[in-house]
């Protein structure tokens, strides 16, 4: 696989030849493989995405999928109740990939929880779908289901989508965020869905950031040297500073560790550090963290084995990585099959890495 993504249910990946496979559960269709709901609710190893689309990168969200096509076109599909498939309908969902509408060309895509947002080769954001706490950072919180423009005029190297926010990275490093801020997650300094922020709000941060991403409640992002920062929620230690307390702005990863990249989970965080070394931190119930213990973690912890990652993602109860020689690995909860391994059901729990089936 040349990359996987991993959603609330579902993971997703494509291959170096551009085809995309989804597994986990498919009730809302997210696997984009034509079925939905009863007719075959899960798939432990991965399906091809039907449509015959050549896409260069996939994106999981919640409960629907979305995916960039070669020139940039962009389709979703899944679950459209709340507009966030682009389309044009709200309450319209799809168990195959649909065209996003509005004739855009995008650079990057993602899908978030129940919304999704997109780069043009100028930088300039859209989000559509729910937008009732501001995540889609248009002014106003209203559901909408064709790509509409973040206000603010800025322009973006890097945008990403959680629960009920969006966050967006600057060419120069300046991380902004909109949305719900229940914990903080907008990380403007206050704590609390009275200052959500229905357009693009500056983090509050002396620190110039390379990367960043954002997932559920929580966001974490690298500065140039490597050192980690997060904000948000924090209830099971997924900002790794040794509390549990949540935080309006960025706070510093507890560790002398530098990373080269990171990925903000349901309730936990992950990061790669020298040569490929995987390192997670936060709940661990599930084996999320992959350090072959159930035991949760306040800051970073290595995951097990000799696996060396290029790339990381992690989901609501699970984390997936993929090699320099292209293997899928993913480890965590196997309720929902997730995994990709040809196992599921709520006693399978992997706290290691294991091998993604090959399609």
């Amino acid at each position: 696989m040349a990359r996987v993504d991993v959603g609330g249910t579902q993971t997703c990946a494509v291959t170096p030849a551009g085809a995309a496979y989804c597994w986990g559960w498919n009730f809302f269709g997210q696997l984009g493989d034509g079925t939905q709901g009863s007719e075959s609710e899960t798939f432990p190893t991965p399906v091809a995405v039907l449509g015959g689309h050549h896409f260069e990168r996939v994106s999981a969200g919640d409960f629907h999928s979305c995916a960039l096509a070669s020139g940039g076109d962009a389709y979703c599909w899944g679950n459209g109740t709340s507009g966030q498939l682009g389309t044009g309908a709200l309450g319209t969902g799809s168990a195959l990939p649909l065209p996003v509408e509005g004739g855009h060309s995008f650079t990057a895509l993602e899908a978030g929880g129940d919304h999704t947002c997109a780069l043009d080769a100028q930088g300039t954001a859209y989000c559509w779908g729910l937008g009732v706490f501001g995540q889609l950072g248009i002014g106003a919180p209203a559901a909408v289901a064709t790509p509409s423009l973040v206000a603010g005029g800025l322009t973006y190297a890097q945008i990403a989508t959680g629960l009920y926010s969006t966050c967006a990275l600057t060419a120069g490093g300046t991380a902004y965020c909109w949305g719900g801020n229940e914990f903080g997650e907008v990380g403007a300094g206050k704590i609390g869905d009275a200052y959500m922020a229905q357009t693009p709000t500056k983090v509050a941060t002396r620190h110039a950031f390379t990367t960043l991403d954002l997932r559920f409640s929580h966001a974490c992002a690298l500065t140039a040297a490597g050192q980690a920062f997060c904000w948000g929620r924090n209830d099971m230690g997924q900002l790794g500073d040794g509390s549990f307390e949540p935080r309006g702005r960025p706070t510093a990863v507890d560790t002398d560790l530098r990373f080269t990249a990171v990925a903000a989970g349901g309730h936990h965080s992950c990061a790669l550090g020298a040569a490929g070394r995987a390192y997670c931190w936060g709940n661990n119930e599930w084996g999320q963290l992959g350090d072959n213990t159930l035991t949760s973690r306040t800051s970073p912890a290595p995951v097990h084995g000799d696996v060396r990652f290029r790339s990381l993602e992690a989901g609501n109860n699970v984390t997936c990585g993929t090699t320099v020689a292209g293997d899928a690995y993913c480890w965590g909860s196997g309720h929902y099959g997730a995994l990709g391994n040809g196992l599921q059901g709520w006693d399978t729990i992997s706290a290691v890495p294991v091998r993604v089936a090959a399609p």
